[in-house]
């Protein structure tokens, strides 16, 4: 199938996680922010597994012959500067722009809540959110673009607007974020490094 065929199913793939925010919004308390996140991960992940030409492109995760602790290092290594990056100027920007914030997380006051979501949550959502935005973007956008590094912009600039609802300050720090995480998918030749970078960085700043 060629890949010009695959964007209406993509754009319907990516839909949840606009949506999500809505969610997020409309939450009266941790668990209704937590159903609305996992809910979004998880129908993203049913429309590709579904979608017969969307689950072919998933299998592929990559086969490298770089070695595992050399992967595992580049994936460290790459949480420290998205976390070193969200620390740094995350807030800072949010207070030059403070009416963008439309919703901020609650705190989950139940520790076996809080446990699923530092494991299995963020998990869901490493892997997720690095299959949707940088694996599939990339099989199935990069045709349309005439160099990487546009591709690679673009695929960035979708992922930070899907925090729409966190700030501007937030979103520009995702774009960020999706710049350092799709060039090391690239560059390692697998999803895992940046699945692994995702799930790090994320168990940082929610810790």
């Amino acid at each position: 199938m060629r890949t010009r065929s695959l964007l209406p199913l993509y754009a319907l793939v990516v839909l949840p996680f606009f949506l999500n925010d809505v969610g997020f919004i409309l939450a009266k308390t941790a668990p209704q922010w937590l159903a609305a996140d996992y809910g979004s991960k998880l129908a993203a992940l049913a429309l590709v597994l579904a979608i017969p030409a969307l689950r072919r492109l998933a299998r592929d995760w990559g086969d490298t012959g770089t070695p595992l602790w050399l992967l595992a290092l580049a994936a460290v290594a790459s949480a420290g500067l998205i976390v070193a990056e969200f620390r740094g100027f995350e807030d800072r920007l949010n207070a030059l722009w403070p009416d963008s914030i439309l919703y901020r997380f609650p705190r989950i006051e139940s520790d076996g809540l809080r446990i699923f979501d530092l494991t299995a949550g963020l998990a869901l959502t490493a892997v997720v959110e690095e299959l949707v935005f940088r694996r599939l973007f990339a099989d199935i956008l990069e045709p349309h673009f005439r160099s990487e590094w546009a591709m690679v912009a673009a695929s960035a600039v979708l992922f930070g607007a899907i925090h729409w609802s966190a700030g501007i300050g937030s979103v520009i720090c995702a774009v960020l974020a999706g710049v350092v995480l799709m060039v090391l998918m690239r560059r390692s030749g697998s999803l895992w490094p940046p699945v692994v970078a995702h799930y790090l960085t994320n168990l940082i700043l929610f810790t």
